[in-house]
């Protein structure tokens, strides 16, 4: 969960050691000197990061949280650590975390100062936990580290980048099982959460007295690792069938976290629990939110063990409380579909593969970013006069500098600094931040102080990161997408048109003029939107996107800055030093772009799933092979890792990957890998039209023999929200009664149930290797016999 920090000179390579048992110990002796130097300032003393799970490998760096008492002491903790010699590096992330780097050798540590409640240190510590209680997590966690290290030639953007999503994903899993029964105190619960959402201040009656009502209805609440209640939800019984959704909400900050969607299963648990048939979530009626909105169009009563239904409210709802109420429905969406995508909503089943743009997810953003290079190294003429564009957009900034027209550009620079209608990067709330009018300032003021940007501006403006702290990835990428985005909306509109995504007039802010060479707002412009929030979306040629800018940092202070010119220590080579020499020494850069530039022909943008290749399938099931049926030793979850390592891989990319998912069901863990059906060939199609399979599961089970526990499991789970056709891929063929089971399915509730065994998964990485066939052939052969035997 920690950001990695530019390395020091004796660290250039990303090295991952094998755990080291001295790492605690040496965390002990770091917390106890940071308690002796902050006396009297600190309320906690956290070892977290890597080396703070046993057995993981980690860089040789002990991170560790430091909470203060209150944000009040931050600035006397700061100056504290400089005079002891820490090296300060800032709130980079503008999270609430101020770092400090301090090294010996190969040994070092990176502390980072906080005030208490701060929701990266809580992230932090969940993901620490969870690796903690689960070791078949901290050692996926292990190997992903150790390949990305191994293949990533020292690029530590692609290296953090890539880690990225498996981090996120383990933090939604950690706080999904933080979630519990609230006996107490309910009523402090809901108004400090509901108080946290300025979107509710326009109905403030309504809510006090929903927040009165819920003290005697059962509710259940997610809590922080510093038991701050993150999140909250209250059940109300209407029958002796059904309870409705009474209130709900989380916290802003830990939005886009799936603890909505935990509280959702949590409240469909206890409801299930209670004999109840349904439960009940309001929404708004079709005459407030309009005839031809997709969420009106998609309105259903569910039938099943537990399902979710939604009714009207009564027309007197104002449309500034809209918002509010439609994104508790909106939770129901997370609930029906696993880390929805835009083309998934409105059911365009396309593969990534096969479309010019990047799917845009609703709940969070894409893990990469459009480097501007792509578009300079492109053969499109088309591309190269839109980097001309962009670069002149950005040196007139300066042109207007040097005509004493600096507000005008500092204004325009921090408009461009952020693009959120496009969703690119890390964030998990797809909402981001500018930069501030000094930062603005110092990036325009290389105009000035640097003679070759003042005489002939840049040829790529991504440079400005080696001179100015704090400019990313993220933000090179946002202020293309910015400068760009008039060319990036009629990009939207032609794919939408193409591939038929629903689009809607939308008031687009921050649209780049050429002619006036100012931003400026458009109305009705037709875009899709975000059916979460009614946000207009705008979509991103693939071909542009990578993990990090070709021009960039980290590449640079690893390959070709002179650090023994720099610093003669490695604790005193910081990236504000770097930043300076670099600014009275030109034409080191320059030498770094003219290398890059001529390179360009190995600059290509990165995949969004790579294949494991041919070799590694083959190694990987000889693996599943030889592990035993059962639990034994760990095998349950061996298997599951190989299994969720081999799969995506095999159907990739008939079947687009969407997550891994952990549940549980009558005390019993399932794991399943659900993925995105694409209805790219016939037998996917069909899925899709017999089944409503816009999900498909692919449940594991490492036992010798699948039981009817397992298939009546596996039936409940399949829903009208993720279709009814689901797969075991498990060791053994189905026993004839268990079979009968399935066919029964079928016959009663037309839904289809198939096993893939170990002869099955052999297959599949035959085919794969010879490429004569698709691996998806075989599911399609399975099915054809499992529908033979059904009536």
């Amino acid at each position: 969960m920690t950001g990695d920090s530019a390395p020091s000179a004796k660290h250039k390579e990303i090295i991952v050691l094998d755990y080291d048992p001295a790492w605690p110990t040496q965390f002990e002796e770091i917390k106890d000197k940071l308690g002796s130097l902050l006396d009297g300032m600190v309320a906690d003393i956290a070892h977290i990061g890597s080396t703070a799970v046993p057995d993981l490998c980690a860089k040789p760096k002990i991170d560790v949280d430091v909470v203060l008492k209150s944000e009040e002491v931050i600035p006397q903790g700061i100056e504290k650590l400089k005079l002891a010699g820490y090296s300060y590096h800032g709130n980079k992330y503008d999270d609430g975390m101020w770092a400090f780097t301090k090294g010996k050798g190969s040994f070092g540590e990176r502390v980072y100062l906080c005030a208490p409640g701060t929701p990266t240190h809580q992230k932090r510590l969940f993901f620490r936990d969870h690796l903690r209680a689960n070791p078949e997590d901290a050692a996926t966690y292990g190997e992903l580290k150790q390949r990305l290290a191994s293949k990533t030639d020292n690029d530590w953007d692609y290296y953090t980048g890539n880690k990225g999503p498996f981090v996120a994903s383990i933090v939604r899993k950690s706080a999904a099982r933080h979630i519990q029964a609230v006996k107490s105190h309910k009523i402090r619960i809901a108004l400090d959460i509901l108080n946290d959402l300025p979107q509710w201040s326009d109905i403030q009656a309504s809510v006090a007295v929903y927040v009165q009502e819920s003290d005697a209805y059962p509710m259940f609440a997610c809590f922080a690792p510093d038991e701050t209640a993150i999140g909250f939800l209250s059940l109300k019984s209407t029958s002796e069938h059904s309870f409705e959704v009474h209130l709900m909400g989380v916290r802003a900050c830990w939005h886009r976290m799936g603890i909505g969607q935990a509280l959702i299963e949590a409240a469909r648990n206890h409801v299930a629990s209670k004999g109840a048939r349904y439960l009940k979530v309001n929404t708004l009626a079709a005459s407030l939110i309009g005839p031809n909105n997709d969420f009106n169009k998609e309105r259903i009563h569910h039938k099943g063990d537990c399902p979710l239904f939604l009714e009207n409210l009564p027309n007197c709802m104002t449309a500034t409380s809209s918002g509010s109420l439609l994104k508790i429905s909106s939770l129901c969406g997370a609930f029906v579909l696993i880390r929805p995508r835009l083309t998934d909503h409105y059911g365009i089943q396309v593969a990534q593969v096969d479309l010019d743009f990047a799917i845009p997810f609703l709940d969070e953003d894409i893990p990469l970013y459009l480097d501007p290079f792509m578009l300079w190294r492109s053969p499109s003429q088309q591309d190269q006069s839109l980097h001309t564009g962009l670069v002149n957009a950005f040196n007139h900034l300066g042109y207007l500098a040097s005509q004493g027209r600096n507000a005008e550009a500092i204004e325009t620079l921090v408009i461009a600094s952020e693009c959120e209608e496009v969703g690119l990067g890390t964030s998990l709330t797809r909402k981001g931040k500018r930069i501030g009018p000094d930062k603005a300032a110092e990036i325009l003021d290389l105009f000035r102080s640097i003679p070759q940007y003042q005489q002939n501006g840049f040829s790529h403006f991504e440079e400005i990161q080696f001179f100015v702290e704090g400019i990313s990835k993220d933000r090179i990428s946002d202020i293309s997408c910015n400068i760009l985005k008039s060319f990036l909306i009629d990009f939207t509109i032609d794919q939408c048109e193409k591939h038929g995504v629903p689009m809607q007039p939308c008031h687009v802010t921050h649209i780049y003029n050429y002619r006036t060479n100012r931003f400026v707002s458009e109305n009705s412009v037709n875009l899709p939107v975000n059916p979460e929030n009614g946000d207009p979306i705008i979509l991103v040629p693939k071909r542009w996107m990578r993990f990090a800018p070709w021009i960039n940092y980290d590449e640079y202070f690893e390959k070709h800055c002179p650090q023994d010119e720099i610093a003669h220590r490695p604790e005193d080579l910081t990236r504000v030093k770097v930043l300076a020499y670099n600014r009275h020494n030109y034409g080191v850069v320059e030498r770094y772009v003219k290398a890059k530039e001529r390179s360009r022909e190995d600059c290509e943008s990165d995949p969004f799933f790579s294949q494991i290749p041919i070799t590694s399938a083959k190694r990987v099931f000889a693996q599943i092979k030889k592990l035993p049926s059962g639990k034994t030793n760990g095998a349950d979850a061996k298997y599951e890792k190989l299994v969720g390592r081999l799969l995506p891989s095999l159907l990739y990319p008939k079947l687009d990957f969407a997550e891994e998912q952990a549940r549980t069901e009558d005390g019993v863990s399932i794991r399943d890998l659900i993925f995105y059906n694409t209805r790219a060939t016939p037998l996917l199609q069909e899925l899709m039209d017999d089944y409503a399979s816009r999900q498909i599961t692919f449940e594991m089970k490492n036992v010798a023999s699948v039981e009817r526990i397992h298939v009546d499991q596996l039936n409940r789970y399949l829903t009208n929200e993720l279709g009814n056709f689901g797969v075991f891929v498990t060791r053994n063929p189905l026993k004839k009664a268990e079979f009968t089971r399935t066919v029964n399915l079928w016959s009663g509730q037309r839904k289809a149930v198939i096993a893939l065994t170990d002869t099955d998964i052999e297959q599949m990485v035959e085919v794969f290797d010879s490429k004569q066939r698709d691996p998806l052939d075989i599911i399609n052969k399975k099915y054809v016999e499992f529908r033979r035997a059904c009536p």
